[in-house]
């Protein structure tokens, strides 16, 4: 099954940054310096990463370590925290 916002941000900029099976975490588009980028919600990043086995803590370090840390060019998605 595909994934229109996937799909949207493929077509209007080839840099831009997809995290790797968090496609269900993806709420949306912005524009980046050079183009659409992704939006992810962090609350569903979490979420994914506590079914795939971390508890709350490790997911919260391991997203801050490895994919809010990582910067990939301006391309690099923008992440969405809705709750306190």
């Amino acid at each position: 099954m595909t994934n229109p916002i996937v799909d949207y941000i493929i077509e209007n900029n080839s840099g831009a940054w997809l995290i790797d099976n968090m496609n269900e975490a993806l709420i949306g588009t912005s524009w980046g310096e050079n183009g659409v980028i992704a939006v992810y919600s962090y609350e569903k990043i979490i979420l994914i990463l506590m079914r795939d086995g971390m508890d709350e803590v490790e997911a919260e370090e391991w997203f801050s370590y490895n994919i809010e840390g990582a910067y990939m060019g301006p391309g690099n998605p923008i992440y969405v925290k809705t709750q306190h």
